[in-house]
């Protein structure tokens, strides 16, 4: 297909077996080509890294590597300038028995680093700064590990930046489901349960025992409401919840009912109001997701389609809760995301855990040799089924079939795995590379034991590598009650609410505008003679006239312009009134007078202007010339009556609304703009202020 084809990519780096990719075939294929005559070129020099991170990670990774690749394919050669003497390896010793101990202990190291001020290389600037939330990166193996990281970083009030599960039960969704239910059904009395519940904070007792006093009264039950005004709100929008889309009723419930505001008032914090506020604005993006599987589906799309959609989502993915992205934040992510990224500080988990072995997934196999003429001939999936599930010892099958040769391949193989993926995340760091390990032993066939580096574990301010460099390293131990920071008080704000304004809906156009009393005339300036214009249609006339003036403005020294004139006003029905000579005879003319009178650069034809009234109305048109000039902007608007130079004034005067119109819209971006009227047909202009 290709003369000459060019592969990029890091051997090193091939860690996705867990999604199926069949890494051997890769391998395969670079010895086939290796063998031939492909030429192989090797990056030599790592550009990222500190240089006692790069030879800290050479070191490890040419040990474990050795026997699958060759030293030159892992050494590196550090080009970064050395900016700071600051420890470049770091080992966390987090106490704790269980995970989430361990994950508090984490977030309190983390915490300490930042209070710290550890010095970095900003990755911008160049310059060294002190260290901050959003220069962290903590990765783990696992998805439920990175919650697990996240929730303590949030629980520690440090700042964090991941998505989770568990959008659609989270309180502030459940709310709002609460309420849609409401508007959907008036008889839904257990959802206006739930809305007196959530928004309200009434336990259980308070409100049953309201509702059943309201039953006892002999009352309506559907009309039952707990005393909340939120659902009272929602219940003024049923009439016209008939006419919306599912959509357009998750926007007037979200932003009309108090549910923002509610939510965000539940805190405990800034940062988990944030994720509230984000979680509503995903519960849109879900509500537009349904709307066009309808579409794609060819099925009406409805509030309770809506609702019953959300009780069994289509994905896993439609649960993720939104990263909260403003601010300053650790980042939290398995390591399989983190590759292609960097960071100045990487803190890796989950070293302790045991290898993982694939001998239970399903593989691909190669039954015969390899031909690269032929890629996936000779193959088949292989897959052993895990009878044994967590049944690991006293198990003599399982210890066969782990003990057989195909067992110690795939053992092997998801050994190598795992050393590429620990090498991914290592290679993350620009600056300080954490090693977070639990106190105590670590278990036996650890994953860190994958990388026969006894030395990978600092114990003091440096660590000596085998072939005698020298890496500056610290060593420190965290718990999860230590240096625990005062919370800090959380003040929701919201919005004032604004009664809505009776406004007219109908759009203003400034054309229509009416002349402006006090208006005056400042300035008249004649520079040509009449232009003859038969009897005909003006509007047609000044349309296709307008037209050829910002053919001429756009492109000045067109050699054909008197054709693309008579094609202009063909196009407009204006050739019977006017002769594209003359047009564009009158469009120089004005050309030459702006170019000496303002000098403008540049020089914009129809430019489009949008304001909003002081009426509530929105205007919009387009301004026939604006130049920019050294004085500021000038606009200048065409007008085609063909009246004598003594008619100029009175004619421009009864522009002027339209031209205030435009000047306000200036004035509103904050700049003060000067308005013509310019009479193409007559030679002249007028300003008007």
């Amino acid at each position: 297909l290709a003369d000459r084809v060019i592969l990029v990519g890091d051997v090193k780096q091939a860690i996705y077996g867990l999604r199926g990719s069949d890494q051997a075939l890769v391998f395969d294929t670079l010895e086939e080509l290796a063998e031939g005559d492909a030429v192989t070129e090797t990056l030599e020099h790592n550009w990222l890294s500190r240089a006692p991170l790069v030879d800290y990670v050479n070191t490890v990774f040419a040990t474990a590597f050795h026997q699958s690749l060759d030293p030159a394919r892992v050494v590196l050669k550090p080009k970064r300038d050395a900016a700071t003497e600051a420890p470049a390896v770091a080992r966390w010793t987090l106490a704790g028995r269980g995970f989430d101990d361990r994950f508090a202990a984490l977030a309190a190291g983390v915490a300490d680093l930042v209070a710290s001020g550890y010095p970095v290389v900003d990755p911008e600037s160049k310059a060294v700064r002190p260290v901050r939330y959003g220069d962290i990166a903590v990765l783990a193996r696992t998805n439920s590990r990175v919650e697990g990281i996240a929730r303590a970083l949030r629980s520690r009030r440090v700042p964090m930046k991941m998505t989770m599960r568990g959008l659609l039960t989270a309180p502030e969704i459940g709310l709002a489901r609460a309420c849609l239910r409401c508007l959907n059904d008036d008889s839904d009395t257990l959802a206006v349960a739930e809305v007196v519940a959530l928004a309200g904070g009434a336990p259980p007792e308070a409100w049953l025992t309201d509702r059943l006093t309201w039953l006892a009264d002999g009352k309506e039950g559907r009309d039952w409401d707990g005393g909340q005004p939120m659902v009272r709100r929602v219940r003024t929008l049923r009439e016209a919840a008939a006419s919306l889309s599912p959509l357009e009723t998750v926007v007037r419930v979200l932003n009309d009912v108090g549910i923002r505001e509610t939510v965000t008032a539940w805190g405990p914090d800034s940062i988990k109001a944030a994720q509230r506020q984000r979680n509503l604005d995903a519960l849109l993006d879900l509500a537009v997701l349904y709307e066009e599987h309808c579409a794609a589906q060819h099925e009406a799309a409805s509030l309770t389609g809506f609702l019953f959609w959300l009780e069994e989502p289509s994905s896993p993915e439609l649960d993720l809760q939104p990263v909260v992205t403003s601010g300053d934040a650790v980042h939290v992510l398995t390591y399989h995301r983190a590759k292609g990224l960097e960071w100045p500080v990487v803190v890796l988990t989950d070293f302790d855990d045991e290898e993982m072995n694939r001998l239970w997934e399903p593989r691909m196999a190669q039954l015969e040799g390899f031909d690269i003429r032929a890629p996936l001939s000779g193959r088949a999936v292989r897959w052993w089924p895990d009878l044994f599930r967590r049944r690991t010892r006293g198990v003599p099958a399982r210890h066969a079939i782990e003990a057989s040769d195909e067992g110690e391949e795939c053992a092997r193989l998801s050994l190598e795995e795992q050393r590429r993926l620990a090498y991914v995340g290592m290679s993350r760091a620009r600056d300080l590379l954490v090693v977070a390990v639990p106190a105590g032993r670590l278990r036996r066939g650890a994953w860190l034991e994958a990388f026969d580096a006894p030395f990978l574990l600092p114990d003091g301010d440096t660590l000596e590598l085998p072939h005698g460099t020298t890496v500056p390293t610290v060593a420190r131990d965290f718990q999860a009650a230590s240096g625990l920071a005062a919370a800090e008080p959380f003040a929701p704000r919201w919005f004032e609410e604004r009664p809505p304004g009776n406004f007219p809906r109908t759009p203003a156009r400034p054309s229509d505008a009416e002349a402006v009393a006090g208006a005056t005339v400042a300035e008249v300036v004649a520079f040509g003679e009449r232009i003859p214009v038969a009897r005909g249609d003006m509007a047609r006339v000044g349309d296709g006239l307008h037209a050829v003036i910002a053919m001429v403005l756009v492109n000045p020294e067109a050699p054909d312009a008197e054709d693309r004139a008579h094609a202009i006003l063909e196009a407009h029905g204006a050739a019977p009134a006017i002769r594209a000579e003359d047009a564009v005879a009158a469009a120089r003319r004005f050309l030459e007078f702006v170019r000496e009178r303002f000098q403008p650069d540049p020089i914009r034809v129809e430019y489009p202007i949008a304001h909003l009234l002081d009426d509530g109305r929105h205007a919009a048109g387009r301004i026939d010339v604006l130049l920019e000039t050294a004085e500021g902007p000038v606009i200048l608007d065409h007008k085609s009556s063909p009246l004598a130079e003594s008619e100029w004034p009175a004619e421009a005067l009864k522009h002027s609304g339209q031209l205030a119109a435009y000047r306000s819209a200036f004035e509103a971006a904050g700049r003060s703009a000067a308005t013509w009227i310019h009479f193409a047909v007559s030679g002249g202009a007028v300003r008007v202020e």
